[in-house]
């Protein structure tokens, strides 16, 4: 219900409402504690490690209107940019909850996205599967490390 069924502007008062009663008053120290902070990403980025796009503000993608879509990903572009992520050459998205159509994929061409990976838990096949409609591995899929 709180991911698509109700509508957005419902569905954010709630999230705040339970957010408040249930987590924290906070949500700023909350997040701080959370996630990582932009010069976390940078060393991370220093290190070799490849920075992708999960969209801005971790939408169902294929819910929004094309619009939205682009206005999305230019705000995730323009974050990656800030961090220092080159995005002219070569970028990645994880589509949020695995959510992607066809208007977000012309989206994603159209800025230059190479790469889109899905939640299909599989592993990726060259000619079968479509650059932006990959499938991944989630650790969770992996088996336990007694269990190879």
């Amino acid at each position: 219900m709180l991911q698509v069924a109700l509508p957005r502007e419902l569905r954010s008062q709630l999230a705040r409402q339970l957010f408040a009663q249930v987590v924290s008053v906070d949500e700023a120290a909350f997040a701080q504690e959370l996630y990582v902070t932009v010069e976390q990403l940078r060393v991370m980025q220093q290190c070799g490690m490849c920075l992708g796009c999960h969209g801005d503000a971790h939408e169902w993608l294929n819910s929004l209107e094309r619009a939205e879509q682009e206005r999305d990903i230019d705000a995730a572009l323009s974050f990656l940019r800030a961090v220092g992520t080159p995005v002219d050459d070569l970028w990645t998205i994880a589509y949020p909850y695995g959510g992607w159509n066809d208007s977000l994929l012309d989206v994603l061409r159209a800025r230059g996205c190479r790469i889109g990976f899905t939640t299909e838990a599989t592993v990726a096949q060259i000619g079968e599967h479509r650059p932006l409609c990959l499938p991944r591995l989630d650790t969770n899929d992996l088996p336990p490390r007694g269990n190879r």
